[in-house]
């Protein structure tokens, strides 16, 4: 026999070799897989749990959010161009949030539009936020700007003011990102659709009282008596 040529017993060593080596790895990947699966259905079947409970057991409430005060930081008026009279302005809102359901709410950081009579007249900028469950008296602040609005009366926001000269309506629109906390458990964000319609009567706070202005206090509203909201909320996953 060729000293060159294996042996058919080792040729038959060889190949069962490299058939276990290959039966070893398909087992592993198999084993890899159908862990991986289960995993996978496991953890589907704990958020769809966690849903249910939240959907059926918990009865999930909405928040609630309270103006307390409104500080003006900034104002900036410009009566020398000659396209109008333009006015900028920042504020900051200070709200008290309440969180009555028995799960934690994560907000996203999020602009919301504030629109009069079609036009975007200013923007409320919030940063991400968290209520704690079954929480009260949170205390939040939001910032609204306004840039370059036209007041003139030629193609202005005064020009859209109505007739009795007292009534204002507007909306503030947006999306805002929230996700559920159950049990240290994070649930899939959701998507909800804000458009808040806003009506008041601001025949009440005169011009001498807003000269020197730099904080309206959570009276303001309540003396308003016309001062009213609809609110329309949509989710989305």
């Amino acid at each position: 026999m060729d000293l060159q040529t294996p042996h058919p017993l080792e040729l038959a060593k060889t190949h069962h070799s490299h058939n276990e080596g290959h039966n070893h790895l398909g087992l592993c990947l198999g084993s890899f897989i159908c862990f991986l699966v289960s995993f996978l259905f496991i953890g589907v079947l704990i958020i769809a749990a966690l849903a249910i409970f939240i959907v059926f057991d918990v009865r999930p409430k909405k928040p609630t959010f309270s103006l307390q005060a409104i500080r003006l930081n900034t104002f900036k008026l410009d009566a020398n161009s000659s396209d109008g009279v333009f006015v900028s302005s920042e504020l900051s809102l200070s709200l008290v949030a309440c969180n009555p359901n028995k799960f934690g709410i994560h907000y996203n950081a999020s602009r919301l539009n504030v629109v009069y009579e079609g036009i975007d007249a200013g923007v409320i900028m919030i940063h991400k936020f968290y209520l704690p469950a079954n929480s009260s008296n949170q205390r939040l602040c939001m910032h609204v700007v306004f840039e370059n609005l036209n007041l003139s009366q030629d193609g202005g926001l005064l020009l859209k003011i109505p007739s009795n000269g007292t009534v204002v309506e507007f909306r503030i629109v947006g999306d805002v990102l929230a996700q559920a906390q159950v049990l240290n458990v994070l649930l899939p964000r959701i998507k909800i659709s804000l458009d808040c319609q806003i009506t008041f009567d601001y025949h009440k706070i005169t011009l001498h009282s807003m000269r020197n202005l730099t904080m309206i206090e959570k009276d303001l509203f309540s003396k308003l008596p016309s001062f009213t909201q609809k609110c329309y909320l949509a989710a989305y996953i």
